[in-house]
């Protein structure tokens, strides 16, 4: 009898510690011993299988390459190289795009069919039949040879378009005589053997002319001030000219 009570108050013992040592675990986990890890823990460290999402640190492509993840590409999708802005072609100078030897077609592709055409059956020094292509609400006219559908002569009053290097009517002597007189030459008179101010000879017999005086009946310039301001501009060549 006394043996039996003796067990019973063993086992009983027995349990409350293990409870009691479970609830001091429990409550403090950092008294566990280092070997032993948590199942998430070890959960935490199985690589993540295709498909998953890969939670840890591991750089991606473009940061392991030096370039990170946005720079690769702007905001707009396109690369740097693709956003360079084209430079603009002055090599062969055009009013509004376009330029003497372009096909008819091309002015109606840049400006429309808002225009008012004429015929002239007389070629004179064009050297063939032409029509003349009015764009009044623009200001601008071409020569366009009947035969060869090309401009032969480009003629610019009105301030809404330019040439390529963005000369305008109503800019300055100044400006205009300083930039073209950095490259081009200005042509001698065959009648007075003087200079053609505001003339430029741009090669192949072409010139574009600058005229700040278009109502004295005379492409040749007068007496240009400083402050002149062009009139009007014409693209044409030399073997069109008397």
């Amino acid at each position: 009898m006394k043996k039996s009570i003796a067990l019973t108050v063993v086992t009983v013992t027995l349990v409350l510690c293990a409870i009691g040592l479970a609830v001091v675990l429990w409550t403090y986990p950092s008294l566990i011993p280092s070997g032993i890890k948590k199942s998430t823990d070890v959960e935490s460290q199985v690589p993540a299988k295709n498909g998953q999402e890969n939670k840890d640190n591991t750089p991606s492509k473009n940061e392991q390459d030096g370039q990170k993840p946005d720079e690769s590409k702007a905001s707009n999708g396109q690369s740097p190289g693709e956003q360079q802005e084209k430079e603009i072609d002055t090599s062969k100078i055009g009013i509004a795009g376009i330029s003497l030897g372009d096909p008819k077609d091309k002015v109606k592709e840049y400006l429309g069919d808002d225009y008012k055409e004429t015929y002239q059956e007389e070629g004179g020094y064009f050297g063939e039949a032409y029509y003349v292509w009015d764009y009044s609400n623009k200001g601008i006219t071409f020569i366009i040879g009947k035969d060869s559908g090309k401009v032969l002569e480009i003629e610019l009053t009105g301030v809404e378009l330019s040439t390529n290097m963005g000369d305008k009517v109503g800019d300055t002597a100044k400006d205009i005589l300083e930039k073209y007189r950095a490259k081009y030459k200005e042509p001698t008179s065959i009648h007075t053997n003087e200079k053609l101010e505001g003339w430029f000879d741009l090669g192949d017999t072409l010139l574009i002319i600058f005229d700040f005086d278009k109502d004295d009946g005379s492409l040749v310039n007068g007496k240009i001030q400083p402050d002149s301001k062009v009139e009007m501009i014409k693209l044409t060549s030399s073997m069109f000219l008397d």
